[in-house]
């Protein structure tokens, strides 16, 4: 009696659980990439907004310590105090660290003028402040009274610029952020549209395995029935994939070929035992 070979398919195997796994890995890469996308373009958004913040505060400031120096300059001129005299120098000291650092957040000819300007007549400002200043402790009344009123003509214009560096900034950022906005909108629509492919290829991939999986499972159990009643002449399973589910119905056609085999051969061989018997119980 010949053994029993069961020969299984040395093909690669593609597991049940990859395919489940590549469903929902590709489900987890494209909210992934939506919430990327969304949380980045939000931060820059941020990020822009605050900047601009900052550098109107950082303005403002500026624009404030200048209106500082000619106040308390005004007053030293008036009454002659060391109190005044201390301030004007502590606020004359802010302006001169910071002037020359001023930058620009938005980059266009006119801010950049804007900025020069500023820093121009922040310069000028400075020197006819330290001229009055002067011209005070020498007691030449008309010399701090005429440079004074060229403090006061520099102020002006400073505060003039200065809020119109500020109103220019903020109308091109206004821009920035309606671009920006734009973006985000077309990211989330295009987002959302991901997001329903993705569940529907999900629900597809799904159907569709689950199918793949409970048809050749049904096939294997409508065969091991037929084998059970005693019927080995049935067709081989068709084996359409290369999966576990394949090499079990590689295995089971095997079997079922191999015990087929088997019986066939029990069968002739008890047919040439009768027959011997026959022929000799005549003799």
């Amino acid at each position: 009696m010949h053994g029993l070979v069961w020969k299984v398919s040395k093909k690669p195997i593609q597991s049940i659980r990859n395919k489940f796994m590549f469903s929902f890995l590709t489900m987890i890469i494209v909210f992934t990439s939506v919430s990327f996308c969304t949380y980045y373009s939000e931060r820059a958004l941020l990020t822009r907004i605050n900047s601009l913040l900052a550098y109107s505060v950082e303005l403002r400031e500026f624009s404030s310590d200048v209106d500082n120096i000619v106040i308390s300059l005004e007053k030293y001129l008036i009454e002659r105090s060391s109190d005044m005299l201390r301030s004007y120098y502590h606020y004359y000291q802010e302006v001169e660290s910071k002037y020359n650092n001023l930058r620009l957040i938005e980059e266009s000819t006119e801010n950049h003028l804007l900025l020069e300007n500023i820093k121009t007549m922040t310069r000028l400002f400075l020197q006819e402040a330290d001229s009055a200043e002067r011209f005070k402790r020498a007691r030449d009344s008309a010399g701090y009274s005429r440079a004074f009123d060229e403090v006061l003509r520099y102020n002006t214009n400073i505060k003039w610029a200065v809020d119109r560096l500020i109103t220019k900034q903020l109308e091109e950022n206004s821009m920035q952020y309606q671009l920006i906005t734009e973006r985000i909108n077309f990211i989330q629509r295009l987002g959302l549209l991901m997001i329903i492919l993705a569940i529907i290829f999900s629900i597809i991939s799904t159907i569709w395995i689950g199918v793949r999986l409970t048809k050749p499972l049904r096939q294997l159990v409508e065969a091991a029935e037929t084998i059970s009643r005693g019927e080995f002449q049935l067709s081989p399973l068709p084996v359409s994939s290369n999966d576990e589910i394949a090499v079990v119905s590689e295995a089971f056609n095997e079997m079922a070929a191999n015990i087929g085999k088997l019986i066939s051969e029990i069968k002739n061989k008890a047919d040439l035992e009768k027959n011997f018997k026959n022929k000799n119980t005549r003799i």
